[in-house]
């Protein structure tokens, strides 16, 4: 029994239309990998429907967002102790319901250095991206990547591993992305 992961979360933002597809499945064999002890909660962003970002200016010098739709998003990156995003890329970045998620996190990085609170997202945490691209091209993950790569600096969040399924217009995730997502699973915990 993994004792350590009693009372651990895991918030993971899916980011795909459609659960199961090729990027449901990628995320499927990471969780399969994952203790039962640990805690999981899958955001489909597609069911948050978050209002995107209007840089309004409110979180310059309040906490939080002016917008009513931000509580449920707040509280799982400020309590979650792990996170993963898994998403398709589109069009080098990801869908625009998982770019609103991104774009929301505005308010940490005004926080940061606009009102100079250092962390503003006080709970550390360890990062996984599970990525899905139709064409064989690495630039879409890549860029995705450094994208995410600059918002969990601001969430407080290292990134530890990434893992990218190329190619998935003409095959499913195949073996090795398969067990380069178990492998991230067990990087994330240290197991």
């Amino acid at each position: 029994m993994k004792e350590h992961l009693f009372n651990k979360r895991l918030t993971v933002l899916f980011g795909s239309p459609r659960r199961d597809g090729n990027t449901g499945k990628l995320l499927d064999v990471f969780l399969s990998a994952l203790p039962k002890e640990l805690a999981v909660d899958i955001a489909d962003v597609y069911k948050w429907n978050l209002a995107p970002c209007t840089d309004c200016g409110f979180c310059k010098i309040n906490n939080g967002c002016v917008l009513t739709d931000f509580p449920l998003l707040d509280k799982a990156i400020q309590e979650s102790d792990y996170l993963a995003v898994a998403t398709p890329v589109y069009n080098f970045s990801v869908p625009a319901p998982l770019k609103a998620v991104l774009d929301r996190t505005q308010c940490y990085y005004n926080a940061r250095f606009c009102r100079g609170i250092r962390p503003p997202v006080v709970r550390h945490k360890k990062a996984v991206l599970l990525l899905t691209a139709g064409k064989p091209d690495s630039l879409g993950t890549e860029i995705v990547e450094k994208q995410f790569k600059a918002a969990f600096t601001i969430l407080n969040a290292e990134l530890i591993a990434s893992v990218c399924s190329l190619g998935t217009d003409e095959k499913p995730p195949g073996q090795n992305s398969f067990e380069q997502a178990k492998k991230a699973a067990r990087r994330l915990l240290l197991l």
